[in-house]
């Protein structure tokens, strides 16, 4: 690490320091990744001492999942905030879907580490990124409900569920294909779940096995 890329060290509040911390942080892991980065680098890069990154975040791991946590306080207050505003129940389902690609194409490098990285699988970070999944699944779900009544509790979270697995897959697959900007993917995606789903919201099943092969 070169000094060119330090930063000068400066007295600061405790809570700005630490989101100074992760933001340097979630920096260094997009260039990097989580694995070889180390606390020394972090610290270096942040113009403080390792001993105040410990203080902090106790560990890599901590530093990590505060990185995760920050993000997932972040995404629920934006998708909240932004479907508050939208109109008509279609408006609520496209406005989140754009706020989540909007969010991951601003935290694209760390986003896509945290997601994708081997290194993080039964981590403390790990468990933090599947409760940012859980976070929005349950929060999609509340959604869905509301415009559903009587649809059962189950199918409620199975088609949750896919729909959150879908948008982290659309994340990934636009970090593949720069061309595809976050307002087409977000549009497309959300006719599939409001035309998919339309039969559910009118009160159709699917047909049983001797229906279907009458």
């Amino acid at each position: 690490m070169t000094g060119s890329t330090t930063r000068p060290r400066r007295r600061m509040r405790r809570a700005d320091r630490e989101q100074q911390l992760l933001d340097v942080a979630e920096e260094i892991f997009g260039e990097r990744g989580f694995q070889t980065v180390t606390m020394d680098e972090i610290a270096d890069r942040a113009g403080v001492t390792k001993p105040v990154l410990y203080d902090h975040f106790g560990s890599k791991d901590g530093l990590a999942v505060a990185c995760i946590s920050r993000a997932r306080a972040e995404l629920l207050r934006l998708t909240i905030e932004a479907q508050s505003r939208a109109g008509t129940p279609e408006d609520v389902v496209l406005t989140g879907f754009r706020v989540f690609f909007d969010f991951i194409e601003k935290h694209e490098r760390a986003w896509t580490m945290l997601v994708a990285e081997g290194a993080l699988a039964g981590s403390p970070a790990a468990e933090e990124m599947e409760n940012v999944r859980q976070q929005q699944a349950d929060y999609t779900a509340a959604i869905l409900a509301s415009g559903m009544p009587g649809v059962p509790e189950e199918a409620i979270d199975t088609y949750a569920q896919a729909i959150i697995g879908a948008c982290e897959r659309l994340a990934v697959r636009r970090r593949h294909d720069p061309q595809l900007s976050a307002d087409a993917v977000a549009r497309t995606l959300a006719e599939l779940v409001w035309f998919g789903l339309s039969g559910v919201r009118d009160g159709k099943q699917w047909p049983t096995t001797e229906e279907g092969t009458a």
